[in-house]
């Protein structure tokens, strides 16, 4: 049955605006807005703000590796019981909420805003996802759409406030299609950035941090590796040259303070470099993750004309970054169907959920299908009328990368964080709205 829609894509710049309509069979009862979330691991995305402008950055990968675990990892552990415990939440420092909020702002192309928030870390997400889809050979090419520019981190208090981080994204591909054997592979590189509203002396003369993670190219012989290798090294106010370097081997080894490789699939691994990931040499062991770092010299390194690959590292020292084989993906709780909107995705979508739990893919295909006409008329009265689409929950454009929230938008999130809920993280397990 997958023959005949791949048949379709050959030669088809973007599969993602051809607005197919696929057999209710080969849908999977999950939608898309709630798929597409990149809060597979709240509670990771919940710490980047550390005390450390070093530490930032490495929990700013942790939570970047782990944000897509369900394709990698085994699945969903069961939900916890409900606890005894409700009025607390938003109060007791060891219970943290993560809410998310998402919406479709755009049905042609098709183009969705989305907005995370943790207020006890003080700490938000918000960014744009639309993908662009091209068949290549026997793989279907996956990257970022024309509007989606990554994943905009913002830190609003606490120890990196001002700090805006953004990630990039790689490119992906499909595999395996004509065989019905799917793997996904990436290729090309993320770049993560930060920069600051504040100037870095305000925060004790700290450097900026950035990280490049490269994906290695995989062999047409044999299986996959999924393989990584990347760099954080040292930015500094007023310097635009690293902003073309997307490559590991591009970044001088004067300017690296950690290394890191591995499998993105698996075990990732992390070493310091020199002294470049203390920012505060003579400053006191807070800042340090051992108080003898304080006191090493300033190495002497050569100069900027080499690169990465020429630093010399020993098998001592390398720490674990994250180990996704060890992660499971963390449920969501959303709200009751009776409590949405009419037209959230799973009340709009029930009858097709439901019909494909049951296997009753003739039923789900005919409501499938009239969901999609009625969608299609309201379109074409708009347009008959000259009224225009505007989102409800976020502001209209699309060219910053991350569309604010609209005053219903901000209510929403603001009603989700005052609602009761037992499944707030707790410990570094737990469930999030």
């Amino acid at each position: 049955m997958i023959v005949q829609p791949v048949k379709k894509c050959l030669g088809v710049k973007d599969i993602a605006s051809m607005g197919m309509s696929l057999p209710a069979s080969l849908l999977v009862p999950v939608l898309n807005l709630e798929y597409s979330h990149f809060l597979d691991r709240p509670d990771l995305f919940a710490v980047i703000n550390d005390s450390d402008p070093f530490e930032r950055m490495l929990a700013l990968l942790r939570f970047y590796f782990a944000k897509d675990l369900k394709f990698v990892a085994k699945p969903p552990l069961p939900p916890p019981p409900p606890e005894p415990r409700f009025s607390n939440d938003n109060n007791d420092p060891s219970r943290i909420r993560v809410v998310y909020l998402t919406e479709q702002v755009s049905h042609h192309p098709p183009v969705s805003a989305y907005y995370a928030s943790c207020p006890a870390r003080q700490i938000e997400m918000q960014g744009i996802d639309q993908v662009s889809a091209k068949v290549s050979g026997t793989t279907l090419r996956i990257q970022a759409g024309q509007y989606n520019q990554g994943i905009y981190v913002r830190i609003q208090g606490g120890p990196g406030e001002g700090e805006l981080y953004h990630i990039t994204h790689p490119v992906a591909s499909v595999n395996g299609i004509l065989r019905g054997n799917f793997y996904l592979t990436m290729s090309d590189s993320t770049v993560v950035s930060c920069t600051n509203d504040r100037p870095s002396t305000k925060h004790g003369g700290f450097p900026r941090f950035r990280a490049i993670i490269e994906y290695k190219e995989e062999s047409w012989l044999g299986r996959a590796h999924f393989l990584i290798e990347g760099v954080i090294f040292v930015v500094h106010e007023g310097e635009t040259e690293h902003e073309a370097w997307t490559k590991v081997k591009q970044v001088p080894q004067n300017r690296v303070a950690a290394v890191l490789d591995g499998s993105w699939r698996g075990h990732i691994r992390w070493k310091r470099v020199g002294a470049l990931s203390y920012p505060h040499t003579t400053s006191s062991s807070a800042s340090s993750p051992n108080p003898s770092h304080v006191q090493l010299p300033k190495p002497s390194i050569p100069s900027a004309a080499a690169s990465r690959a020429d630093v010399t590292t020993t098998a001592e020292g390398w720490q674990t970054l994250i180990d996704v084989n060890e992660l499971h993906v963390v449920p969501k709780e959303v709200r009751p169907i009776d409590n949405q909107h009419p037209f959230e995705s799973r009340r709009l979508w029930r009858n097709v959920t439901d019909n494909l739990l049951n296997k009753e893919y003739s039923d789900a295909t005919k409501e499938k299908v009239a969901i999609e006409q009625k969608q299609r008329d309201d379109a074409a009265e708009r347009k008959k009328k000259g009224v225009e689409f505007i989102p409800t929950f976020f502001e209209k454009g699309l060219d910053d990368g991350y569309p604010e929230l609209t005053a219903e938008g901000r209510k929403a999130v603001e009603d989700e964080l005052a609602e009761p809920s037992p499944f707030c993280i707790e410990g570094g397990i737990g469930k999030t709205n």
